[in-house]
C-alpha cells in the first residue's frame, strides 16, 4: 500500500472521497516501487463569476531519477483523480 500525502486547501475532503482517491491511486503500487514521495494536492478556486465549485488537483511523485507531475481543473474531484491517473 502506498503512502500518500494529502495538501488540501479551502476545502473538507470527505472521508469517502478520500478513500476513493487512495483507492484509484493504489491500483498503481506494484509500478511505483522504490518511489520517495507521492502528494495529491486540491484546491477549491473561489471566483465569484463561476456558481459551481470548481477544483484543481495536481498529483506529485518523486523517485530516485524521475519526478512526475499531472494537474487538472474541474467541477468534480472523483472525475478529476479518474482523469488524471489515465
Amino acid at each position: 500500500m502506498l503512502e500518500i500525502n494529502f495538501q488540501i486547501r479551502n476545502i473538507e475532503l470527505l472521508p469517502k472521497t478520500k478513500d476513493y482517491i487512495i483507492e484509484r491511486i493504489n491500483k498503481f503500487d506494484k509500478l511505483l516501487v522504490g518511489y520517495e514521495n507521492l502528494t495529491v494536492s486540491i484546491v477549491k478556486i473561489s471566483n465569484s463569476k463561476v456558481k459551481n465549485n470548481f477544483y484543481e488537483m495536481d498529483i506529485t511523485l518523486k523517485m530516485p531519477h524521475a519526478f512526475i507531475k499531472v494537474e487538472e481543473k474541474g467541477t468534480n474531484i472523483n472525475t478529476l483523480i479518474d482523469n488524471l491517473l489515465e
